[in-house]
């Protein structure tokens, strides 16, 4: 045997190795030999094969390694191969014994459903059959012939060729039926009769069994043999008629009680699984039920009328709930006691009833006026109503609007305050206290116009009329911040509620504010402020129109605005027929634009040093008489004085005094607040 059949590799670079180690040079691995007749592998410790006991002893000389840069020799020709020895037999196998097929098992007895047993009169007939006699050579005994012996092979063809009804079809001396291998084989094994109830009838007496046909007498040709027909795999098994027992009756059902559920629940039938539920519950029937074609067979498809009437049901309890709940909450709501209280005032006013008008009053106002006094304060005139609706809803009080006719006049908005006494709604009047207020304050008792001004939002407190009443009586009381409060909460009402103040009103509450920010608080800010409110008024005449502007104007000279100031002097110019006013407006229109120098003059030389009774002039002619003394001339011959007036801005003037070419003193003076400064310069 060559030495390169069994080489030595490794056994995980698979490099060549050598025979006397039993590990690789090159990474240390373990050394494998392989045989080269078997291909068996095993442990270099080894000389031989384990498996056919080839020798190891010389190992394949190591190949040699090739050269880079030599050139390929000369091709050659190959030698011819050597013969190799065949190699030995392989030893055959002893044929292991093929393992015996398992039994088929047998098929488990099929149950048969429960089925109801047909009557008497539609039980099938059997049909007669007659049975031959088996010839007298079937009747000796034959003896069963050997049974060949069979190879494993041919029990391995056996079940590996496929099992035909023909090959499954019994000896032609057999006369049973034919019967598939797969074919249910029914249950045989007796019944117990059920037990007759005493309420059933009882079973009608099947017919007894007819008597087998008995054989041809000598001489008649025997009956033509039926023809067995040879069923094939598919073809459906003829069923044998079986006599089933009765099924026992159902179980009497108890009714269960219905669980107790709240109305707002829905009905537990209407739920999805209630079907299944009830199905598992109820007993096996009969007979199987009608199904129900369609995707799905729910309860609403089974029993569609019980849904509809459910669903209409449950309509109308929501309709009449909806309808109670409105009902509910317009007896809760004020609106139809608010609408009849306030007509039948204003019908008692129409039909000239005072007594009854004055019956429906509060208690407040019914003490501030009698029924003679609430007599004279109606109108005579014919009118009428119509339109009533609520406005306002508070917890104590309320506004009903309504619209007024009268004969001959365009329509107007009108209103009814109400205030809610005992759980009935009056009317809220306090007309009467109205003249007595203009009667104090025509006499300036501010003390008393207040009080009376408190009893009157004691009764109506949503009319802004007697909060500009009491405003007034505090500012003429000398109360400014109580005064300007109710001023301000005046105006904040007549924007949100209905007001009988009219434009004089809110004007004369606008007048107050202004003179108190500028006079009272020194808030020239909100007076100018105020004062452009009340400048934008339609229906103010030329006197309160010049009044404002002035005003404003002035305020405007506090807060250094010169340029507005200087306007609204120039339109009191013009708009003022009072000849105070024009003087006052012409001589701040001149003092703003700068044509005062004459009076910034006059009133520098009018100016009284501190400590001195002299004016400035006085004491510049004194100095002047004193210098030609010394000097022992006259006075006209001393350098000319000259006072020189110069603009500066706003009311301010410069006021110089030069002599000759120096200058001897300056003064800065405003005209409005008639200050002055004066520097003296050293001669």
């Amino acid at each position: 045997m060559s030495e390169s059949l069994h080489p030595i590799r490794c056994s995980k670079c698979k490099k060549p190795g050598t025979a006397d180690r039993a590990d690789c040079a090159s990474c240390g691995a373990r050394v494998v030999r392989m045989c080269g007749a078997c291909g068996f592998t095993n442990a270099a410790a080894k000389k031989y094969c384990d498996a056919c006991g080839e020798n190891f002893s010389k190992a394949p000389p190591p190949a040699p390694k090739p050269e880079a840069k030599a050139p390929p020799p000369a091709p050659k020709p190959a030698p011819k191969p050597e013969p190799k020895p065949a190699p030995k037999p392989e030893p055959k196998p002893e044929p292991k014994p093929e393992p015996k097929p398992a039994p088929k098992p047998e098929p488990p007895p099929v149950k048969l459903p429960n089925i109801a047993p047909l009557p008497a009169s539609e039980m099938p007939t059997p049909m007669p059959r007659k049975i031959e006699p088996p010839p007298a050579e079937s009747l000796e005994l034959k003896k069963p012939d050997p049974a060949p012996s069979k190879d494993s092979r041919d029990e391995a063809m056996e079940r590996f060729i496929p099992k035909t009804v023909i090959s499954r079809l019994p000896a032609a001396a057999d006369a049973a039926r034919v019967v598939r291998d797969d074919e249910p084989v029914p249950d045989m094994t007796p019944v117990e009769k059920p037990k007759a109830r005493a309420s059933e009838p009882p079973p009608a007496k099947e017919p007894p069994p007819k008597p087998p046909a008995p054989p041809p007498a000598a001489g008649e040709p025997p009956p033509k043999k039926e023809r067995v027909k040879m069923r094939l795999e598919g073809d459906p098994g003829t069923p044998l008629p079986v006599k089933l027992p009765k099924p026992p009756p159902p179980p009497e059902r108890k009714e269960e009680p219905k669980p107790e559920r709240r109305p707002e629940e829905l009905d537990p039938r209407l739920a999805k699984g209630y079907e299944k539920k009830e199905r598992e519950k109820a007993p096996i029937a009969s007979a199987p039920p009608k199904r129900v074609e369609g995707p799905s067979q729910t309860f609403i498809q089974r029993r569609p009328r019980a849904v509809a009437s459910t669903v209409t049901a449950i309509i109308l309890l929501l309709t009449g709930f909806a309808v109670w709940s409105i009902k509910v909450r317009e007896k809760k709501s004020p609106s139809e006691a608010l609408i009849k209280a306030a007509g039948d005032y204003l019908y008692a006013l129409k039909q000239k009833d005072w007594a009854s008008a004055h019956g429906m009053l509060s208690a407040a106002s019914r003490k501030a006026v009698s029924v003679e006094g609430f007599k004279s304060l109606q109108d005579e005139t014919v009118w009428t109503f119509d339109d009533m609706r609520v406005d306002i809803v508070a917890p104590d009080w309320a506004l009903v609007r309504y619209k007024l006719l009268v004969s001959a006049q365009p329509v107007e908005e009108d209103w009814l305050v109400l205030q809610l006494e005992q759980d009935q709604w009056r009317r809220a009047y306090w007309w009467p206290l109205m003249h007595e207020l203009e009667n104090v304050l025509s006499r300036s008792d501010h003390a008393a116009a207040a009080r009376l001004a408190r009893e009157a939002q004691a009764i109506d407190p949503i009319d802004p009329m007697p909060v500009a009443y009491y405003c007034e009586a505090a500012y003429l009381a000398g109360d400014a911040n109580a005064a300007k409060e109710a001023c301000g909460k005046a105006l904040q009402m007549a924007q949100s509620l209905p007001s009988r103040l009219g434009p004089e009103g809110l004007f004369r509450i606008n007048h107050i504010l202004a003179d108190i920010d500028r006079r009272v608080l020194k808030k020239p800010a909100e007076a100018a402020r105020a004062y452009g409110i009340l400048l934008a008024y339609p229906k103010l005449d030329e006197a309160q129109r010049c009044d404002l502007t002035l005003a404003r104007a002035e305020t405007q000279l506090e807060l250094a605005q010169t340029g507005p100031a200087l306007e609204d002097f120039r339109a009191a110019q013009a708009s003022c027929r009072n000849e105070a006013d024009q003087a006052v407006a012409a001589r701040a229109t001149a003092v703003l634009s700068g044509q005062a120098g004459a009076e910034a003059v006059a009133t520098v030389q009018g100016h009284h040093m501190p400590g001195e009774d002299a004016t400035l002039a006085e004491w510049r002619s004194k100095t002047r008489q004193d210098m030609a003394r010394r000097l022992k001339t006259r006075t006209q011959d001393l350098p000319a004085e000259q006072w020189t007036p110069s603009h500066k801005e706003g009311s301010t003037y410069t006021v110089s005094l030069k002599s000759g070419a120096g200058e001897v003193l300056s003064a800065d003076v405003d005209l409005f607040t008639h200050k002055v400064k004066v520097d003296m310069h050293v001669q």
